[in-house]
Formats: C-alpha cells, structure tokens, sequence
C-alpha cells in the first residue's frame, strides 16, 4: 500500500481530475453519452444544480413613496423675502405682501412595463430527477420573475442619477478631476468634498443648484461610478499617515456600477454629490397578477410596474468629471 504524501496526493488529484469531464457543453455531452460497460445503458445524471445569484436593488433610499392616484409631480418654489424700509407711517400696512412664486417642473409618469414568466404543467417533470428537483425548478422560475424586477428598478435609479448629472454643466456644479488613484491624489480630492459639502450643507448659495435659487442641503449623499475608487481612498488616503477622524469624508458613499448612460459634458462623471431629496423613483400601480391556460397547461405569471422618475430643480448637486483631454 502507498504512502501518502504531499507529493503522490497531488498527482493522484491532477490524474484523476478530468477537464474532459468536468463542465463541459450540452452539444459536447450529447455528442458522448456515456454507457455502462456491462448493460450497455446510459449512465444517468446523479444531480442537477444551478448555482444562482440573489440580485437586489441596492439603491432603496432613491425609493420615493407610491402614488396610487395622481401621477404627475409637481414642484414649484417661493423665494425669500427682502425686508423693506420701516413706514412708521402705516401708509402700506394694507397692501399685499404676495411671496414671489418660480416657475414650477413637472415629473410625469413613466411607460408601463410587465415582466413575466410562464410554470408549466407536466412538462418538465421528465427532465427532472423528482419532485422536489421540479419544485425548485418552479421557485427559481419565479425568483427569476421577482429578480428581474428588482435589476430593473436598480437600473432605473442609476439611469436617474446620470439624467441629474447630465444636466448639471453649469460651471458651478461640477470639478474637472481625475479619478484618485493614490494617497495624494485621494487626500486631494477629499479637500474638495468637504469644501462642497460645507457649500451645500451648510453655507446658504445660489449656485449650486439647477435652478439658482438659495438653498442649503439638511443631508448629502455621493454616488461614485466603478470599484476602483473607494480601495484608493480606503487604503492609501485614510492608511497610517493621516488622522482618520479629520480625513474621513463627511458623507456616506455609495458605489454603483455606472450612472446609466450620460451624454453630452458630463458623460465621463464619475462622482455625484446630491441632496437624496433631490432625486428618486416613485411607484405607481405596481400589482402581481397570474392567469391559468387550461389548454396548454400552464401558469403565466405578470409584475406590472409604472415607475415615476422625480429630479428636483432646486436641491444641491455637485458632479465629478473626468478632465477634457
């Protein structure tokens, strides 16, 4: 009998580990359907597994609250009032003092969209070892449904944010700068956070909005495009040499994956500071419904979604780009 060592085992696993045999394609495997050597049956298939993924909107604070009626936003917005010269002679006592109105913008509903999916009766049950093989094939069936769904939404908040950045391109809302990418960098750019973040949160401007009225921010939120970022800022920035507490940048930060797709000046922003009441989705009339079909023997199943986009005028934002070469 062999001894087993590091050595002997390591071969014995390389031998032994067929890549021939190991994930290979349908076409492939039909092509070579293997057969007992003794009854000459096929060999059958022992297990059947599908390696899913769990997908979430993880963008819930852009959820703004469902409108179930109405469907149109409407935001309008009064200006501050300048005080007048004292009249201790009440000539003017009785004349209006009308606030002055701006212009409202409207957000309107969008197109209505239904994702589905179909359960059959007594058709894939050859194709499964038993029932309960069949029944997790119904259930991620509709998982599918239910994931769809929620990429969806995702997508739409990430496309709303990019609409919010693509129309910030007055020169006060955004900074030309390349993505940090050591700890210099990352200290540089997080000088220029926290001088926004005081613009917009604290200080009272009128700049830094779409619309240019006076405004200040009660919170602030940045959305930064791609993974390269954060590890930067992580490791390099807030590392050893530098005071976490006075350096940590001031607001909370969310990493997505883009901002759906940007055109025009600001289609290479890569980070967006926004006052989250300033931009969002709204639901309307989202309902499940299912219907049976007696004839063919199975179930579709429907999500209907109306979703709303809401983007304000007259909240803060600031964009982060890329330098025009």
């Amino acid at each position: 009998m062999s001894v087993l060592n590091l050595s002997n085992i390591k071969a014995l696993a390389l031998d032994v580990i067929d890549a021939e045999k190991i994930g290979i394609d349908q076409e492939d495997y039909l092509a070579s359907i293997d057969k007992n050597d003794f009854t000459n049956l096929v060999v059958k298939i022992g297990k059947q597994i599908m390696n899913d993924s769990t997908f979430t909107d993880r963008l819930p604070e852009l959820d703004f609250e469902e409108l179930t009626y109405g469907t149109t936003i409407e935001e309008y917005f009064m200006d501050l009032v300048l005080p007048d010269p004292h009249d201790p002679s009440g000539a003017t006592t009785l004349a209006p003092r009308d606030v002055n109105f701006k212009d409202p913008y409207y957000s309107k509903e969008l197109e209505r969209k239904t994702t589905s999916v179909t359960i059959r009766d007594n058709a894939w049950n050859n194709g499964m070892l038993g029932r309960e093989e069949l029944a997790g094939l119904a259930a991620r069936v509709l998982k599918r449904l239910y994931d769809s769904q929620e990429v969806y939404k995702y997508s739409l908040k990430k496309q709303m944010l990019g609409e919010f950045a693509s129309r910030a391109t007055k020169p006060a809302l955004y900074t030309e700068l390349a993505v940090p990418n050591d700890a210099a960098s990352g200290e540089n750019w997080i000088k220029q956070v926290k001088e926004k973040v005081l613009e917009l949160g604290t200080f009272i401007t009128e700049d830094n909005n779409l619309a240019e009225v006076l405004a200040t921010s009660p919170t602030l939120t940045m959305y930064v495009k791609g993974s390269k970022l954060t590890p930067s800022i992580d490791v390099d920035t807030l590392a050893g040499a530098f005071n976490e507490g006075r350096v940590q940048i001031p607001v909370d930060i969310k990493v997505v994956e883009d901002f759906g797709t940007i055109t025009g000046a600001n289609a290479d922003a890569w980070a967006i500071l926004i006052d989250p009441r300033g931009v969002g989705v709204h639901h309307h009339s989202t309902t499940a419904t299912h219907q049976y079909n007696g004839e063919g023997e199975f179930t579709n199943y429907f999500l209907h979604y109306t979703p709303i986009g809401y983007l304000s005028h007259y909240t803060n934002i600031h964009v982060w780009r890329l330098p025009v070469e």
